[in-house]
Protein backbone atom coordinates (compact mmCIF):
# COMPACT_ATOMS: atom_id res chain seq x y z
CA UNK A 1 0.00 0.00 0.00
CA UNK A 2 2.27 2.55 1.10
CA UNK A 3 4.62 1.79 -2.15
CA UNK A 4 1.77 2.19 -4.36
CA UNK A 5 1.10 5.61 -2.64
CA UNK A 6 4.47 6.74 -3.06
CA UNK A 7 3.97 6.01 -6.71
CA UNK A 8 0.89 7.77 -7.68
CA UNK A 9 2.03 10.83 -5.25
CA UNK A 10 5.03 11.07 -7.79
CA UNK A 11 2.56 11.37 -10.45
CA UNK A 12 1.60 15.04 -12.34
CA UNK A 13 -1.60 16.18 -10.02
CA UNK A 14 -3.00 18.61 -7.91
CA UNK A 15 -0.78 18.74 -4.74
CA UNK A 16 -3.37 18.34 -2.32
CA UNK A 17 -4.92 14.76 -3.28
CA UNK A 18 -4.93 11.78 -1.17
CA UNK A 19 -1.96 10.15 -2.26
CA UNK A 20 0.50 12.92 -2.41
CA UNK A 21 -0.27 13.18 1.80
CA UNK A 22 -0.08 9.05 1.91
CA UNK A 23 -3.67 9.65 2.80
CA UNK A 24 -6.61 6.73 1.52
CA UNK A 25 -9.81 7.82 1.15
CA UNK A 26 -12.43 5.34 2.25
CA UNK A 27 -15.71 4.78 4.06
CA UNK A 28 -19.10 5.31 3.32
CA UNK A 29 -20.10 5.76 0.03
CA UNK A 30 -16.11 7.08 -1.22
CA UNK A 31 -15.48 5.58 -4.26
CA UNK A 32 -12.09 3.64 -5.27
CA UNK A 33 -9.05 5.61 -5.66
CA UNK A 34 -7.80 5.24 -9.09
CA UNK A 35 -4.27 3.78 -7.72
CA UNK A 36 -5.86 0.81 -5.86
CA UNK A 37 -7.20 -2.13 -7.62
CA UNK A 38 -10.68 -3.04 -6.45
CA UNK A 39 -10.18 -5.96 -4.80
CA UNK A 40 -7.81 -4.25 -2.15
CA UNK A 41 -10.27 -1.36 -1.79
CA UNK A 42 -12.73 -3.85 -1.28
CA UNK A 43 -10.58 -5.38 1.93
CA UNK A 44 -10.09 -2.03 2.74
CA UNK A 45 -13.63 -1.14 2.80
CA UNK A 46 -13.98 -4.44 4.85
CA UNK A 47 -12.28 -2.90 8.00
CA UNK A 48 -14.11 0.30 7.80
CA UNK A 49 -15.76 1.29 10.76
CA UNK A 50 -19.57 2.28 10.53
CA UNK A 51 -22.71 3.03 12.42
CA UNK A 52 -23.05 1.29 14.94
CA UNK A 53 -26.90 1.31 16.40
CA UNK A 54 -29.35 0.51 13.95
CA UNK A 55 -32.87 -1.04 15.45
CA UNK A 56 -34.78 1.71 17.14
CA UNK A 57 -35.68 1.02 20.88
CA UNK A 58 -39.75 0.77 21.94
CA UNK A 59 -38.75 4.48 23.55
CA UNK A 60 -37.14 5.92 20.29
CA UNK A 61 -40.16 4.11 17.95
CA UNK A 62 -42.86 5.68 20.32
CA UNK A 63 -41.07 8.94 20.10
CA UNK A 64 -41.13 9.08 16.31
CA UNK A 65 -44.68 8.22 16.27
CA UNK A 66 -45.60 12.02 17.86
CA UNK A 67 -47.51 13.93 15.20
CA UNK A 68 -46.83 17.28 16.29
CA UNK A 69 -44.54 19.35 18.38
CA UNK A 70 -46.95 19.68 21.62
CA UNK A 71 -47.54 15.90 21.60
CA UNK A 72 -43.65 15.01 21.18
CA UNK A 73 -42.97 17.62 24.31
CA UNK A 74 -45.54 15.94 26.40
CA UNK A 75 -44.01 12.36 25.42
CA UNK A 76 -40.52 13.34 26.49
CA UNK A 77 -42.08 15.09 29.93
CA UNK A 78 -43.45 11.87 30.30
CA UNK A 79 -40.45 9.93 30.06
CA UNK A 80 -38.64 12.05 32.43
CA UNK A 81 -41.20 12.01 34.80
CA UNK A 82 -41.55 7.51 34.52
CA UNK A 83 -37.85 7.67 34.79
CA UNK A 84 -37.83 9.97 38.11
CA UNK A 85 -40.44 7.86 39.49
CA UNK A 86 -38.34 4.56 39.23
CA UNK A 87 -35.78 5.90 40.48
CA UNK A 88 -36.86 7.53 43.69
CA UNK A 89 -39.74 5.39 43.98
CA UNK A 90 -38.85 1.45 45.29
CA UNK A 91 -42.05 0.23 46.31
CA UNK A 92 -43.06 -1.55 43.44
CA UNK A 93 -46.93 -1.65 44.79
CA UNK A 94 -46.71 1.98 45.26
CA UNK A 95 -44.89 3.07 42.08
CA UNK A 96 -47.82 0.60 39.86
CA UNK A 97 -50.30 3.14 41.87
CA UNK A 98 -49.00 5.91 40.40
CA UNK A 99 -48.62 5.20 36.86
CA UNK A 100 -52.62 4.21 37.11
CA UNK A 101 -53.33 7.45 38.51
CA UNK A 102 -50.80 9.26 36.25
CA UNK A 103 -52.10 7.46 32.88
CA UNK A 104 -49.22 7.18 31.23
CA UNK A 105 -48.79 4.49 29.07
CA UNK A 106 -45.24 2.94 30.11
CA UNK A 107 -45.07 -0.11 27.91
CA UNK A 108 -41.38 1.01 27.56
CA UNK A 109 -40.24 2.30 30.96
CA UNK A 110 -37.74 2.51 32.68
CA UNK A 111 -35.55 3.45 30.10
CA UNK A 112 -32.38 1.07 30.61
CA UNK A 113 -30.04 1.99 27.79
CA UNK A 114 -27.50 4.71 27.95
CA UNK A 115 -28.17 5.55 24.31
CA UNK A 116 -32.23 6.03 24.63
CA UNK A 117 -31.22 8.29 26.96
CA UNK A 118 -28.43 10.27 24.97
CA UNK A 119 -31.03 9.78 21.85
CA UNK A 120 -34.26 11.72 24.13
CA UNK A 121 -31.38 14.49 25.54
CA UNK A 122 -30.51 15.28 22.10
CA UNK A 123 -34.19 14.99 20.53
CA UNK A 124 -35.02 18.04 23.69
CA UNK A 125 -32.69 20.02 22.52
CA UNK A 126 -33.90 20.07 19.08
CA UNK A 127 -37.40 20.39 20.48
CA UNK A 128 -36.56 23.22 22.50
CA UNK A 129 -33.73 25.01 19.79
CA UNK A 130 -34.94 23.75 16.55
CA UNK A 131 -38.06 22.43 15.60
CA UNK A 132 -40.58 25.15 16.68
CA UNK A 133 -42.14 27.70 14.77
CA UNK A 134 -40.53 30.78 15.82
CA UNK A 135 -36.91 29.30 16.17
CA UNK A 136 -34.33 31.05 13.92
CA UNK A 137 -33.29 28.02 12.23
CA UNK A 138 -36.74 27.91 10.30
CA UNK A 139 -36.26 31.36 8.77
CA UNK A 140 -35.03 30.90 5.01
CA UNK A 141 -31.83 31.97 5.17
CA UNK A 142 -30.14 30.43 8.54
CA UNK A 143 -26.20 31.81 8.66
CA UNK A 144 -23.39 29.95 9.90
CA UNK A 145 -22.88 31.53 13.74
CA UNK A 146 -26.78 30.41 14.04
CA UNK A 147 -26.62 27.30 12.61
CA UNK A 148 -23.65 26.60 15.23
CA UNK A 149 -25.22 28.13 18.04
CA UNK A 150 -29.07 26.38 17.73
CA UNK A 151 -28.03 23.29 16.58
CA UNK A 152 -24.45 22.08 16.38
CA UNK A 153 -22.80 23.19 19.62
CA UNK A 154 -25.31 22.29 22.02
CA UNK A 155 -25.68 18.69 20.12
CA UNK A 156 -21.78 18.58 20.54
CA UNK A 157 -21.71 19.76 23.91
CA UNK A 158 -24.11 16.96 24.67
CA UNK A 159 -21.54 13.96 23.27
CA UNK A 160 -19.24 15.33 25.83
CA UNK A 161 -21.50 15.64 28.73
CA UNK A 162 -20.27 13.53 31.27
CA UNK A 163 -17.14 13.07 29.91
CA UNK A 164 -15.61 16.34 30.76
CA UNK A 165 -12.98 14.74 33.62
CA UNK A 166 -10.84 14.13 30.68
CA UNK A 167 -12.63 15.38 27.14
CA UNK A 168 -13.69 19.16 26.38
CA UNK A 169 -15.67 20.98 23.93
CA UNK A 170 -14.14 24.04 22.67
CA UNK A 171 -15.66 25.14 19.71
CA UNK A 172 -14.75 23.25 16.71
CA UNK A 173 -12.35 21.35 18.66
CA UNK A 174 -12.17 18.40 20.82
CA UNK A 175 -9.65 18.43 23.53
CA UNK A 176 -8.64 15.40 25.41
CA UNK A 177 -7.68 16.81 29.00
CA UNK A 178 -3.77 15.13 30.26
CA UNK A 179 -1.15 17.03 31.64
CA UNK A 180 -1.60 18.85 28.80
CA UNK A 181 -4.09 19.66 26.01
CA UNK A 182 -4.07 17.08 23.69
CA UNK A 183 -6.60 18.10 20.39
CA UNK A 184 -8.37 14.98 18.54
CA UNK A 185 -10.67 16.12 16.48
CA UNK A 186 -11.79 19.04 15.23
CA UNK A 187 -15.38 20.79 13.86
CA UNK A 188 -15.57 22.58 10.44
CA UNK A 189 -18.99 24.31 9.77
CA UNK A 190 -18.86 25.64 5.80
CA UNK A 191 -21.62 27.92 5.94
CA UNK A 192 -25.33 28.04 7.70
CA UNK A 193 -27.86 25.57 7.16
CA UNK A 194 -29.01 24.50 3.47
CA UNK A 195 -26.20 26.63 1.87
CA UNK A 196 -24.50 25.38 -1.12
CA UNK A 197 -20.81 26.32 -2.35
CA UNK A 198 -19.22 23.46 -3.49
CA UNK A 199 -15.49 25.06 -4.04
CA UNK A 200 -15.76 25.88 -0.31
CA UNK A 201 -16.87 22.72 0.70
CA UNK A 202 -14.48 20.16 -1.12
CA UNK A 203 -11.65 22.57 0.40
CA UNK A 204 -12.68 22.43 4.16
CA UNK A 205 -14.04 18.50 3.83
CA UNK A 206 -11.09 17.16 1.43
CA UNK A 207 -7.75 19.18 2.65
CA UNK A 208 -8.42 21.25 5.02
CA UNK A 209 -9.89 17.90 7.67
CA UNK A 210 -8.09 15.30 6.91
CA UNK A 211 -4.64 17.45 6.35
CA UNK A 212 -5.27 18.67 10.06
CA UNK A 213 -6.08 15.36 11.54
CA UNK A 214 -2.80 14.28 9.73
CA UNK A 215 -1.01 17.07 12.00
CA UNK A 216 -3.19 15.91 14.90
CA UNK A 217 -1.59 12.39 14.81
CA UNK A 218 1.88 13.99 14.29
CA UNK A 219 1.66 15.81 16.94
CA UNK A 220 0.62 13.13 19.35
CA UNK A 221 3.04 11.12 18.13
CA UNK A 222 5.77 13.78 18.67
CA UNK A 223 4.78 13.80 22.57
CA UNK A 224 4.42 9.85 23.12
CA UNK A 225 7.49 9.34 21.16
CA UNK A 226 8.65 6.42 23.50
CA UNK A 227 5.21 4.96 23.34
CA UNK A 228 4.69 1.67 21.12
CA UNK A 229 3.57 1.21 17.62
CA UNK A 230 1.66 -1.37 18.82
CA UNK A 231 -0.83 1.39 20.75
CA UNK A 232 -0.05 3.95 18.44
CA UNK A 233 -1.75 2.34 15.67
CA UNK A 234 -4.52 1.99 17.89
CA UNK A 235 -5.01 5.85 18.08
CA UNK A 236 -7.74 7.77 15.94
CA UNK A 237 -8.23 11.21 15.57
CA UNK A 238 -11.74 12.46 14.31
CA UNK A 239 -13.44 15.10 12.23
CA UNK A 240 -17.20 16.38 12.26
CA UNK A 241 -18.07 18.21 8.41
CA UNK A 242 -21.37 20.22 7.88
CA UNK A 243 -22.39 21.58 4.54
CA UNK A 244 -25.37 22.02 3.01
CA UNK A 245 -27.93 20.46 5.23
CA UNK A 246 -25.70 17.34 5.82
CA UNK A 247 -23.64 16.09 8.83
CA UNK A 248 -20.01 13.71 7.89
CA UNK A 249 -18.16 11.81 10.95
CA UNK A 250 -14.48 11.29 9.66
CA UNK A 251 -11.62 9.36 11.02
CA UNK A 252 -7.84 8.84 10.64
CA UNK A 253 -5.76 6.47 12.04
CA UNK A 254 -2.43 4.53 11.36
CA UNK A 255 -3.34 1.05 9.74
CA UNK A 256 0.02 0.57 8.56
CA UNK A 257 3.60 2.42 8.22
CA UNK A 258 4.05 5.17 6.31
CA UNK A 259 0.10 5.07 5.19
CA UNK A 260 -3.12 7.15 6.68
CA UNK A 261 -6.65 5.98 6.40
CA UNK A 262 -8.77 8.45 6.24
CA UNK A 263 -12.42 6.61 6.26
CA UNK A 264 -16.23 8.30 6.44
CA UNK A 265 -18.12 6.99 8.80
CA UNK A 266 -21.20 8.46 8.72
CA UNK A 267 -23.44 10.55 6.73
CA UNK A 268 -26.82 11.86 7.05
CA UNK A 269 -28.98 15.06 7.17
CA UNK A 270 -29.21 17.39 9.91
CA UNK A 271 -32.69 17.54 11.04
CA UNK A 272 -34.32 20.78 11.45
CA UNK A 273 -38.32 20.19 10.72
CA UNK A 274 -39.79 16.93 13.58
CA UNK A 275 -42.92 16.04 11.20
CA UNK A 276 -40.95 15.78 7.95
CA UNK A 277 -37.34 14.21 9.22
CA UNK A 278 -38.19 12.07 12.06
CA UNK A 279 -36.86 9.34 10.70
CA UNK A 280 -33.59 11.65 9.80
CA UNK A 281 -33.36 12.55 13.43
CA UNK A 282 -32.66 8.81 14.46
CA UNK A 283 -29.39 8.50 11.89
CA UNK A 284 -28.35 12.14 13.25
CA UNK A 285 -28.01 10.95 16.36
CA UNK A 286 -25.97 7.85 16.04
CA UNK A 287 -23.78 9.94 14.19
CA UNK A 288 -23.20 12.23 17.84
CA UNK A 289 -23.74 8.64 19.37
CA UNK A 290 -20.73 6.40 17.75
CA UNK A 291 -18.21 9.45 17.66
CA UNK A 292 -18.63 9.97 21.73
CA UNK A 293 -18.08 5.74 22.03
CA UNK A 294 -15.27 6.03 20.08
CA UNK A 295 -13.78 9.22 21.99
CA UNK A 296 -13.92 7.27 25.09
CA UNK A 297 -11.98 4.96 23.19
CA UNK A 298 -9.23 7.62 22.16
CA UNK A 299 -9.14 8.66 25.64
CA UNK A 300 -7.51 5.09 27.08
CA UNK A 301 -5.52 5.14 24.18
CA UNK A 302 -3.77 8.61 24.70
CA UNK A 303 -3.73 7.44 28.96
CA UNK A 304 -1.66 4.17 27.65
CA UNK A 305 0.73 6.04 25.31
CA UNK A 306 1.75 8.40 27.84
CA UNK A 307 2.05 5.54 30.04
CA UNK A 308 4.45 3.67 28.30
CA UNK A 309 6.28 7.18 27.06
CA UNK A 310 6.83 7.68 30.75
CA UNK A 311 7.98 4.06 31.49
CA UNK A 312 10.50 4.54 29.23
CA UNK A 313 14.07 5.22 30.02
CA UNK A 314 15.56 4.69 26.10
CA UNK A 315 15.39 8.50 25.27
CA UNK A 316 14.62 6.82 21.88
CA UNK A 317 11.46 7.10 19.64
CA UNK A 318 9.51 3.70 19.08
CA UNK A 319 7.13 6.22 16.56
CA UNK A 320 9.89 7.27 13.97
CA UNK A 321 8.96 6.71 10.47
CA UNK A 322 5.52 5.38 11.45
CA UNK A 323 3.85 9.29 10.04
CA UNK A 324 4.13 9.67 6.49
CA UNK A 325 6.06 13.21 6.03
CA UNK A 326 4.31 16.42 4.88
CA UNK A 327 5.22 17.39 1.61
CA UNK A 328 4.80 20.89 2.29
CA UNK A 329 2.43 23.58 3.67
CA UNK A 330 -0.77 23.95 1.95
CA UNK A 331 -1.67 27.79 1.69
CA UNK A 332 -5.36 27.88 0.41
CA UNK A 333 -5.33 30.78 -1.91
CA UNK A 334 -2.60 29.00 -3.60
CA UNK A 335 -3.65 25.10 -3.42
CA UNK A 336 -7.55 25.77 -3.81
CA UNK A 337 -7.69 26.28 -7.65
CA UNK A 338 -9.12 23.06 -9.28
CA UNK A 339 -9.50 21.03 -5.60
CA UNK A 340 -13.18 20.69 -7.00
CA UNK A 341 -12.56 18.98 -9.88
CA UNK A 342 -9.43 16.57 -8.15
CA UNK A 343 -12.61 15.23 -5.55
CA UNK A 344 -15.18 15.00 -8.23
CA UNK A 345 -15.32 11.23 -7.87
CA UNK A 346 -15.05 10.73 -4.25
CA UNK A 347 -19.07 10.65 -4.19
CA UNK A 348 -20.50 10.11 -7.21
CA UNK A 349 -24.22 9.32 -5.90
CA UNK A 350 -24.50 12.42 -3.31
CA UNK A 351 -21.47 14.50 -3.91
CA UNK A 352 -22.06 16.77 -6.68
CA UNK A 353 -25.49 17.44 -5.34
CA UNK A 354 -24.69 18.50 -1.88
CA UNK A 355 -22.02 21.63 -0.84
CA UNK A 356 -19.94 23.58 1.71
CA UNK A 357 -15.05 27.97 6.07
CA UNK A 358 -12.12 29.54 5.23
CA UNK A 359 -8.61 28.91 6.08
Amino acid sequence: MADLLDKFARKKGHPLRPEAWRIVRCGYKIAKPKWCSSEDYSEIQRYTRRATIYNRTEAISWLQRQKSLESLGQSIEEIRLLNNIHETVKDENVRKLLLEGLKIPCVMFPLQDAFTSFYINILSIFHQKVFPEFSVMQQSDVSESDYGGYAIHPSMQAVIFGLEKSIHYHVGEIILSSKSIIEVGHLEMSGGYAHKDLPRSTWDGCCKLPIGNSYMLEEIGERFREASTETFSKLSVFSIHTYANRIELWRMHVPSCGVLQYERTHKTVVPICFEEERKCFFDFVIVLWDLRCWLLEVAEVIYKLQEEHNDSDTNVSNLSGILPSHPFTPQKEKHKKGITATYADSDPVSFLRDSIKSW
